[in-house]
């Protein structure tokens, strides 16, 4: 008799963060369980069900690491291949037999210097926590508290979005933290060691800490500003318009709008086998494209002038 059993994602995140850093550990590599469970033990924010693992990865690593992802079953989702305002830092992995994703980064947005010398910097001051009866390697409570303030302020138009009617998990981070004045000191000198003090100068402020902001990547730093106050999806594409010469153009908004069938599910899973389903969705897009655009527009515009 085959037994069948029914895992929800709140038991599941744990389970997969101690497989994924058991396996990890035994193969020599390096990577770090962030946000999750351990935020919530932290006290950094309040318990909720978490959708995915969020894993951070030596860089010199990723390749093993997806390897043995791969090897033990899991499958890159698809993802929209359209251009973004900033540059991609993750891919996220599903399994068939587990209801929740890995998401697997090379990077954590926000922090702008070399992806390899932030995970070193990170991996120094690591922790071992017990997720599951079974150690993950996270990052310091520090650490995290910046991490989880980077991923609220790298959207931080949803973060003033006038139809809140309760505090956001940002607003409760800050509450947090203010709290409690040990982790001030390590925070500052994290925000400078790993060019964050721009990125995260919003939460930086609201907790009153002064920090020195070193030398950072100006393009970085502008794709970083223009997509946390970018409320628009189409931004991605409008800014690659906006960049491209007038041949490419043409080219570029017919990609926007009637992408191939494939990235168009990506974007979209709900659309349907059919070619009917396929026209749908480009008809769907097409009228969202033209409500959104300009207004993307004339964001990025202003934004040039500032």
């Amino acid at each position: 008799m085959e037994l069948v059993g029914v895992l929800w994602a709140d038991e599941a995140v744990p389970l997969v963060s101690a497989f994924v850093h058991r396996r990890a550990d035994a193969a020599g590599l390096r990577a770090l369980v962030l946000k999750g469970p351990t935020a919530a033990a932290d006290r950094l924010r309040p318990p909720r069900t978490s959708g995915d693992v969020d894993l951070l990865v030596a860089p010199d690593d990723l390749p093993r690491i997806l390897a043995l992802l791969a090897a033990d079953g899991w499958t890159e989702r698809p993802w929209p291949d359209g251009p973004t305002l900033a540059a991609k830092h993750s891919r996220s992995y599903r399994h068939a037999a587990w209801p929740v994703d890995i998401d697997v980064h090379w990077r954590w947005p926000g922090f702008l210097v070399p992806p390899r010398d932030a995970f070193e910097a990170l991996w120094s001051r690591h922790r071992i926590v017990e997720l599951a009866g079974r150690p993950v390697a996270t990052a310091s409570v520090a650490d995290s508290a910046l991490v989880l303030a980077l991923h609220a302020l790298r959207d931080a138009w949803q973060i003033t979005d006038p139809r809140l009617t309760r505090p956001s998990d940002y607003d409760l981070l800050v509450e947090a933290v203010a709290a409690r004045a040990e982790l001030h000191a390590p925070l500052r000198a994290a925000a400078e060691e790993l060019g964050a003090v721009q990125t995260a100068q919003p939460f930086l402020d609201a907790l009153g800490i002064r920090a020195r902001a070193g030398e950072v990547p100006a393009a970085e730093l502008r794709a970083w500003r223009i997509n946390a106050s970018s409320p628009h999806a189409s931004a991605g594409w409008v800014q690659a318009v906006r960049a491209a010469g007038w041949r490419q153009r043409p080219l570029l908004l017919a990609r926007a709008v009637f992408p191939a069938p494939h990235a168009l599910r990506a974007a979209d899973p709900a659309i349907g086998p059919r070619r009917i389903d396929v026209a749908a969705g480009w008809w769907r897009r097409l009228r969202r494209g033209a409500r959104t655009a300009p207004l993307a527009w004339d964001h990025l515009r202003r934004t040039d002038r500032t």
